[in-house]
């Protein structure tokens, strides 16, 4: 093989590239590991801000609400919502503990979901939480967003739609929207 100045230029990129430690597996799993660090740190905040507003808004209520049994259906919203919270952020807390980028885990995930009815545990809760939110819903305004929120909650992913609106808009040079 001759050398020239073009195989000089190819085998200097190649070595570049394959000597990069953005293609390195520890840097790889390092970037994963800290992007869900990132978005559970970010997580934990909201969640706080949140539980917060939930707290303030449930006193509030309580307050402006002059009806005894309307508190009272205030009052089991509210204690069904706090402990279907707890039992997610527990369940969130668990799945923290588990390394990420170890696909052995998907097992550990799957035994506890799907075979141990954590999965159906969960849904069960947050269906009732629902239901009491239908209930304590003062307006029809109130009543249809919880019904969408509860729709949106329990409907099937439309893959095509995604599909659609993320792949199938390429622009001219074939990259999708959502690279660039």
């Amino acid at each position: 093989m001759k050398i020239t100045q073009k195989n000089v230029v190819i085998a200097l990129t190649l070595s570049l590239f394959m000597s990069c430690s953005y293609f390195n597996p520890n840097s790889v799993n390092k970037r994963i590991t800290d992007g869900f660090t990132e978005v559970n740190e970010q997580l934990a905040r909201d969640y706080a801000a949140n539980k917060d507003d939930l707290n303030n808004n449930y006193k509030q209520a309580i307050k402006n609400t002059p009806d005894s049994l309307t508190k009272e259906k205030i009052s089991l919203y509210y204690s069904v919502l706090t402990k279907t919270c707890n039992y997610t952020d527990s369940i969130r807390t668990e799945l923290n503990k588990i390394d990420v980028t170890d696909n052995k885990n998907s097992q550990i995930i799957e035994k506890s979901f799907i075979l141990n009815g954590t999965a159906d545990s969960c849904l069960k809760r947050i269906k009732l939480t629902c239901e009491l939110a239908k209930q304590v819903s003062l307006t029809k305004k109130q009543k249809l967003e919880t019904i969408k929120s509860e729709a949106n909650i329990f409907s099937e992913p439309n893959l095509a739609a995604t599909r659609k609106e993320y792949f199938d808009q390429n622009p001219e040079g074939g990259l999708s929207p959502l690279w660039s």
